[in-house]
């Protein structure tokens, strides 16, 4: 088990990149770093000499196939010459819409593009000797990094690169020239967009694949083709397609590579693939192991990713276990602190269902030491991990050792294991649900335990030493759950609807019944920018009062108009009088304008994002109405929420 203090400073350190306003964009703001050469010292370099490269020069093109019909694709230049591209789907139709965009099936264009490689200094690393420390080449220089620790964090603008400092008390990033400029070249996936004009004519724009994402439409300067004919292709003026982030890639050890792919790096170990969130990864070398940690749902905290070990069977799954089994019992079993012979009672009752004729594993309190560990015979409890969430944890380890599994440690036989024992003698716990979080999260689960009790003797006990217990709020619960009382079902999970939250940096959804009010809500919430402000403007979703509401929150300081103006991709601007006042959303104060029985906008906006469409709102200042705010919002993925079931019941 990983001592608490190695997984509090990761944390820590991870959080530092996750702290930012909104991490994509922070991220683009932040230096570029990397490391510096020679001995693990880091070398800043001033941002000033680092200018950003192009990635290519691209021209649109079409030409009539008659009948109506225009096929479309693009060159680009790359060493001096241009190249053509095709996309496989390419043919505006005869009957397409006047000023309606159509694209293009995606294609790819080779780009200049700057290539980092990772490695360990140790490429052949055992138990007896490590990886010992993170390299790092870009283009013909090697660099190196220190205490052990390489962050790195993929944002709009480029890669940023952090280790540890001089002490290894902190970590530091710095800014260096070869990460803006190009050292090799990679591909950009984009599509062609093109409408048919009611003035006669093409209009061409390009849509470029960034993180996963299409972006904003990118046009040249003269985007509209006239007077196509069959033979000749037509060309738009040129655009520039910028360069993409830095290509990282490189192996740790054999069987066990990392990439980038659509903004996040992937890790693949012993060929299976672990996907960071938010484009950031942590690496973190403790003795013999790599652990590996990225952002958590919400970008707003830590999350382990994997362990990485000197050979494919190692406990890679230790780091993701830790937080899963938190996420579990850490509010109930890990809450109820234990005696040494409360821990000792516990595991003989236990182990005497499973091995009646075998001596249970003596447990003792160390205080030299955080964590805890177990074998066959010992179960050592740290300053940490007195409680009864950590004596069951253990006690599993011991279960699986004396069934003479083979389990790399925190491996598939451990969690049946423990998700046994929880079932067993700890029905406070929701196994069903620790089953889907596992599989939500990547987390092997064996089929079955390695061995299963053979006598129930361990209940009476259990529920004896804890049924009178008082010193802490979660005896009563696990006293009712020991003696088989049913626990209590949320009102709205019974009448089948999504109760639950999550999300993304952008996007956020939430189901939940409200203590104040004992009412049931849904809401589903994005965020944007308010043009030319640099502000957030929030679009909300929600069911309230079996009503559905529209609510746009605008972060200003000037009291906004009753008239909103609003419109759905290009079609026509509509007005009506929203209700508006102030309100507060987490620690950021909004003014707020909303559209109570909005059903008929919600219809729109579902038919809308249907076609990955777009919803412009506008608002005036009340005091002004010369200062006007837009919001635009895509509304891609804004229906494609657990909750939408919810929404579309709301009202009936």
């Amino acid at each position: 088990m990983v001592t608490t203090w190695s997984r509090t400073r990761r944390r820590r350190w991870l959080r530092r990149l996750l702290a930012k306003p909104v991490i994509r964009r922070a991220l683009g703001i932040l230096s570029l770093a990397v490391l510096a050469a020679g001995f693990g010292l880091v070398l800043p370099v001033s941002e000033s000499g680092a200018q950003e490269t192009s990635g290519a020069e691209v021209r649109l093109a079409a030409r009539s196939n008659g009948n109506g019909f225009v096929s479309v694709g693009l060159q680009y230049r790359l060493d001096g010459s241009w190249r053509s591209v095709a996309p496989a789907r390419n043919i505006l139709p005869a009957s397409a819409s006047f000023n309606r965009w159509h694209t293009t099936s995606a294609a790819e264009i080779q780009v200049v593009q700057a290539q980092v490689e990772v490695g360990v200094a140790n490429r052949f690393w055992s138990d007896q000797a490590g990886p010992e420390e993170f390299t790092i080449a870009i283009g013909e220089r090697r660099y190196r990094a220190r205490c052990g620790r390489l962050g790195l964090s993929l944002g709009d603008a480029g890669l940023v690169m952090r280790t540890g400092s001089r002490d290894c008390a902190d970590d530091v990033e710095v800014a260096q020239r070869e990460l803006a400029n190009a050292t090799d070249v990679g591909a950009q996936v984009l599509r062609i967009a093109a409408r048919r004009l009611s003035a006669g004519g093409v209009e061409l724009g390009l849509q470029c694949l960034i993180g996963g994402r299409w972006e904003a439409l990118r046009q040249p300067t003269r985007p509209v083709l006239t007077g196509l004919s069959r033979n000749t292709w037509r060309f738009t003026s040129a655009l520039e397609v910028p360069a993409l982030p830095a290509h990282v890639f490189g192996e740790l050890r054999r069987g066990a590579s990392i990439t980038t792919r659509d903004g996040e790096f992937d890790l693949e170990v012993d060929g299976r693939v672990y996907r960071t969130r938010c484009g950031v990864l942590e690496l973190d070398i403790l003795t013999e192991h790599i652990l590996a940690d990225t952002a958590a749902e919400g970008c707003h905290d830590s999350a382990p990713l994997l362990t990485i070990c000197p050979t494919s069977d190692c406990d890679v799954q230790q780091n993701a276990a830790y937080d899963w089994e938190w996420r579990q019992v850490g509010g109930s079993l890990g809450q109820i602190n234990v005696t040494r012979s409360e821990a000792q009672a516990v595991v003989n009752a236990i182990f005497a269902d499973f091995f009646p004729r075998s001596r249970a594993p003596t447990v003792s309190f160390s205080s030299e030491q955080s964590h805890g560990h177990a074998d066959r015979s010992e179960i050592v409890l740290g300053t940490n991990v007195r409680d009864l969430g950590s004596v069951v944890h253990e006690l599993a380890h011991s279960l699986v050792d004396h069934a003479s599994v083979r389990d790399a440690g925190h491996g598939g036989a451990f969690t049946a294991m423990l998700l046994h024992l929880w079932e067993r003698y700890f029905p406070i716990a929701d196994v069903e649900a620790a089953r889907d979080d596992a599989k939500r999260h990547d987390i092997e689960v064996a089929s079955r335990p390695p061995v299963r009790a053979r006598f129930s003797e361990a209940r009476r006990v259990i529920g004896e030493l804890f049924c009178d217990w008082r010193r802490d709020p979660n005896g009563p619960d696990l006293c009712d759950a020991a003696s088989g009382a049913m626990s209590g079902l949320l009102d709205a999970e019974a009448a089948g609807l999504y109760v639950g939250w999550g999300g993304d940096e952008s996007m956020w959804w939430s189901a939940h019944a409200d203590d104040e009010s004992d009412e049931f809500r849904s809401y589903v919430a994005m965020d944007t920018t308010i043009g030319q402000t640099g502000t957030t403007a929030r679009l909300s979703i929600q069911c309230e009062d079996d009503q559905l509401q529209v609510d746009v929150y605008w972060e200003v300081r000037r009291d906004l108009d009753w008239t909103i103006l609003y419109r759905l991709n290009d079609g026509p601007v509509q007005t009506e009088e929203w209700i508006s006042g102030w309100g507060t959303w987490g620690d950021t104060e909004y003014k707020w304008t909303g559209l109570e029985e909005a059903g008929n906008l919600v219809a729109e906006l579902a038919w809308a994002a249907q076609s990955n469409g777009k919803f412009t709102v506008q608002s005036q200042a009340r005091d002004d109405r010369s200062e006007t705010y837009t919001a635009t919002f895509d509304l891609e993925n804004l229906f494609q929420t657990p909750i939408q079931p919810n929404l579309a019941r709301c009202g009936r």
